[in-house]
């Protein structure tokens, strides 16, 4: 790749999930007081099947020696008698759905290859949508006729519920042509309503009526983002254009349940029940919704996600794994101060001792005070990180310088937290000066806190027509940087000061259907004694090779931008404004002007979650910092 090599490379369709650590049991720690009730029942139970494996492995062999457990690295004991010591969460598995769609809009590069019964799919997916005003939206569509052209291709949808989701919320989806088709390329199309499952064709091949978890391209058609860095010429790469994704096409349809349930085999109401009145006293819900805990059975806890945790549902899972059972003042300050000690162990797991540390809640900030101002940069950051989870204003101080300090290795953790904190008023003023950070991904991380905070330091630009894809203007006093989003939203954000191409330029997209190049604009200039001003004219040319639209655009990359995206219809009076560009060809072309080093900016592509947690790790991140500089 041209340009800076401190940027992360462009890297699409990566997939990745982050595991929520759970509590293990080890039955060493003394009960407290409140507690014995609950020791009582589990050890009974444990103790009976224990004598039962012992009295079935003598009427069938010799007892064989079982070789001890290793002896942890920290002293995990202290987590002993919490939640997720005597239950484990049920849901957090990712549900993988499918189904079948149809690609329309293609330029002749689809095909009419169809079996029957997924056919029958594709049609069961328009029936019953209906409009906002709710007149039939698809009725009079059919399938066949469709399918019949070579403008449409017909797909497989594929996609992820993720744990906690719930009703309404969106996410991603791959896309690839059906198997043994003459489709060619997915390029320019838009994706019909479909619906997915986690079966959609039995193993003979008919369809299977399943009810349906997610709807995909409704009630707007879904445009397809095909993957725009590849280098190879069209013809050269089938594979890569049959595949490509939509970026928050789908929407769940139904919240997922969350249960706890208790490793006890035949269940103990008391436990449950114990563990629900625990949960509700430290995570209360609003008069007018339910328990955010209810004992179900005698064996499970239902878990409502309190409204305050909507946008972070994994950490208050987390905080409900962690949250002691038991209540005795005494014993909740000696864990407290155990577990802040435990934080200088470097091989602790630091997320599952400040998850136990802030299901306590304020009456640990005395002791959380003391430990942030260590001169041990691990034990300060986590202990700063829960205080400030904890409302404790001196924390977010604290964080902010962390935030600030390139040469800090948890840098990024603290620019990552303070944009995620609940109270963003607060947060705001510590997230505003890291837009001017050198550290590009410091600067990612503060634009995201601010951005979902509504704070006026981002500014989201209207365009003359409507595009396909959101575009935000950042206030900074930094380096340009240009940031592509990939998942849940298409959106591209501009970073730092008005950025203009360098001139002269010249760019051809790899399907030569999009040119731009620099020229005078002799019409706008007035004074015959000075140059004429530099303008970008861009020409579209439609797939047969005609002209579709020339327009002319000012160099600067707010204008240039709202140029390619802008929809090709003109507004009232007959004028046009955009070329109506779809996200992933604006992208191709910014990312093209980049590589040639007609714009003077840094470009960073939307990580991945596997790889932004790669990267937040301290150890990681002190090894290789990436800095913004000009390519």
């Amino acid at each position: 790749m041209q340009g800076s090599d401190n940027y992360p490379r462009p890297c699409l369709f990566a997939e990745g999930s982050e595991l929520l650590e759970k509590g293990r049991s080890h039955p060493r720690q003394p009960p407290t007081e409140d507690l014995m009730t609950t020791r009582r029942i589990v050890v009974t139970v444990i103790a009976s099947f224990c004598f039962g494996a012992i009295f079935s492995s003598c009427s069938t062999g010799p007892i064989t020696s079982v070789p001890p457990r290793p002896a942890p690295d920290w002293n995990v004991s202290l987590l002993d008698n919490t939640i997720g010591a005597i239950a484990d969460l049920a849901g957090l598995q990712r549900i993988p759905v499918r189904g079948y769609g149809l690609v329309i809009g293609l330029p002749g590069t689809g095909s009419r290859e169809c079996p029957e019964q997924i056919r029958d799919i594709i049609q069961g997916g328009f029936r019953g949508r209906t409009r906002p005003d709710g007149s039939a939206l698809y009725a009079d569509v059919d399938a066949r006729a469709l399918i019949g052209k070579l403008s449409t291709a017909v797909v497989v949808v594929e996609g992820w519920i993720p744990p906690a989701a719930a009703a309404g919320d969106r996410i991603d989806l791959n896309i690839s042509a059906l198997p043994n088709t003459q489709t060619t390329s997915l390029a320019d199309g838009e994706l019909l309503v479909c619906e997915l499952a986690t079966e959609v064709v039995s193993m003979a091949g008919a369809p299977i009526r399943r009810s349906p978890m997610v709807v995909a391209a409704y009630p707007e058609l879904a445009p397809v983002f095909v993957n725009p860095f590849t280098k190879a010429d069209s013809a050269k790469r089938p594979v890569s254009l049959r595949s490509a994704r939509i970026i928050g096409g789908g929407r769940v349809l139904r919240t997922r349940p969350l249960n706890l349930v208790l490793r006890v085999p035949s269940g103990s109401y008391p436990i449950v029940r114990q563990i629900a009145r625990r949960i509700n006293f430290r995570f209360p819900s609003l008069s007018s919704e339910l328990p955010t805990a209810q004992a179900e059975r005698a064996n499970t806890v239902k878990l409502i996600i309190p409204r305050e945790y909507h946008n972070r549902q994994r950490h208050f899972l987390m905080l409900v794994l962690q949250t002691y059972l038991s209540s005795d003042p005494a014993y909740i300050a000696t864990q407290s101060r155990q577990l802040i000690a435990e934080l200088s162990n470097p091989k602790s797991q630091a997320d599952r001792i400040t998850a136990a540390l802030e299901s306590v809640g304020k009456s640990t900030l005395p002791d959380l005070r003391r430990a942030y101002e260590s001169s041990d940069p691990r034990v300060a950051f986590y202990a700063a990180r829960t205080a400030a989870l904890l409302d404790d204003l001196e924390a977010l101080s604290l964080l902010g310088r962390i935030a600030a300090d390139d040469s800090s290795p948890y840098q990024l953790l603290a620019t990552s937290v303070l944009s995620e904190l609940p109270h963003p008023y607060r947060a705001n003023q510590f997230l505003r000066p890291l837009l001017d950070s050198r550290n590009s991904l410091v600067r990612i991380r503060a634009y995201e806190g601010l951005a979902r905070n509504a704070d006026p330091s981002v500014l989201q630009v209207r365009f003359d027509r409507p595009a396909e894809f959101a575009l935000d203007l950042v206030l900074s006093k930094g380096q340009p940087l240009i940031y592509v989003q990939t998942t849940k939203e298409p959106r591209i954000v501009l970073i730092g000061q008005q950025t203009r191409c360098r001139i002269p330029v010249f760019y051809l997209s790899r399907d030569k259907l999009l040119t731009i190049s620099s020229t005078a604009h002799p019409a706008q200039h007035s004074n015959a004694d000075a140059e004429p001003p530099e303008q970008l004219s861009l020409l579209r040319r439609t797939p047969t090779g005609d002209i579709g639209g020339i327009l002319q655009s000012s160099p600067d990359l707010v204008s240039l931008i709202k140029t390619l995206g802008s929809d090709v219809e003109p507004d009232y009076k007959g004028v046009r404004h955009g070329l109506g560009m779809n996200y992933s060809k604006v992208v191709a072309a910014l990312y093209g002007l980049w590589q040639n080093k007609d714009i003077p900016a840094g470009f960073v592509l939307q990580q991945s979650p596997a790889a932004r947690a790669l990267v937040e790790r301290p150890t990681a991140w002190a090894a290789q910092r990436p800095e913004t500089s000009s390519p």
